[in-house]
């Protein structure tokens, strides 16, 4: 039995979402399920995926996190250690897999559930050994809705916090595929503060302020002595 789809499937060749029927799984459509993967854990019907064309198959989310070149963690973050373990994540059978972490681990006052310990990314990558890279976490479905998400000021920048090189090149290249510019924030140790920036923007939006007039131009601050802006 397939779930209702309540958006149009989603028909970029290299998407390739861990979905929940509950979460939007690709980012550059937002549809539920992806036709890629075809992500509901109920469904044995092949037409979604069949639209797609050649390569792609239905299949469960611990599936789909096998499946493909890469794989997005599209999922409520409770839900992400249930997913990790359905797809033998403690016998090893994430490591070296590309992981594309955008799961959010937002609480009550849009505050982080991960506290003071490693972040949602660090997370993953220590249950998994997944070669993880934090990306497209910082917007909202409906932005990535928008093909291509481009605004007055420019296409938006995807902020990208990985160790591996060869998983950041690939992402970086899904991040053009969507009209999207690469913006290289760090390793994976940056990523905490990713989605520590994430959460603050969440509460801006959630309590109808506009961050973006808090930033000032590039070329404001270009031409400045950056050492000042660094931690004594």
């Amino acid at each position: 039995m397939s779930l209702p789809s309540r958006r149009p499937l989603c028909r970029r060749p290299l998407c390739r979402s861990a979905s929940s029927p509950s979460s939007p799984s690709c980012p550059s459509c937002s549809s539920q399920p992806c036709a890629a993967t075809n992500a509901s854990p109920y469904s044995t019907d092949q037409r979604p995926s069949a639209r797609i064309g050649p390569g792609a198959r239905p299949g469960t989310p611990s599936q789909a996190l096998l499946f493909g070149d890469a794989a997005l963690l599209a999922v409520d973050h409770g839900a992400v250690a249930g997913l990790l373990d359905d797809a033998g994540a403690a016998s090893g059978a994430l490591r070296g897999r590309v992981l594309i972490d955008c799961t959010n681990a937002v609480g009550p006052g849009f505050l982080l559930t991960t506290g003071e310990g490693p972040g949602a990314a660090r997370t993953v990558a220590a249950a998994t050994g997944a070669r993880v890279v934090k990306a497209f976490n910082h917007s909202a479905a409906s932005v990535w809705a928008l093909d291509p998400p481009v605004f007055a000021d420019g296409p938006l920048a995807v902020p990208l916090c990985g160790d591996d090189e060869a998983a950041l090149a690939l992402v970086r290249t899904l991040v053009r595929d969507l009209g999207c510019i690469p913006l290289d924030a760090g390793g994976l140790d940056r990523a905490d503060q990713l989605e520590a920036m994430t959460a603050f923007l969440i509460g801006l939006w959630h309590t109808g302020q506009d961050p973006r007039p808090m930033l000032p131009p590039f070329a404001a601050v270009a031409g400045t002595d950056r050492s000042g802006l660094r931690e004594a």
